[in-house]
């Protein structure tokens, strides 16, 4: 009977809620597609607006940029405009139970 109540104690305390992952602040992230040639214009571009690249997939030519939600909407048609985006998605984080 000890080894039946231990086993369910342990059974129990090893349940966890998943959590989703943490944003600093109310951000989006947004991942853009480019083509090869014009990965130096779209980075100048990026950095004199002053929005971070949180990833930069050299050989996929994605990156992804972590910009404010109040200005998402705004910024997915700046860069949709640019010469050479060929996609601009916004990020969804995903929590997969097991």
């Amino acid at each position: 009977m000890k080894i039946a109540a231990m086993l369910f104690v342990f059974l129990l305390a090893s349940c966890s809620a998943h959590k989703m992952p943490d944003r600093a602040g109310n951000t989006e992230r947004l991942i853009v597609s480019y083509s090869k040639e014009s990965k130096s214009e779209i980075l100048a571009d990026v950095i004199k607006n002053g929005i971070p690249v949180v990833y930069d997939l050299q050989n996929m030519n994605i990156i992804v940029l972590n910009i404010p939600e109040e200005d998402a909407g705004k910024e997915i048609k700046h860069l949709e405009s640019m010469k050479g985006v060929l996609s601009v998605q916004k990020d969804d984080a995903m929590v997969i139970l097991q």
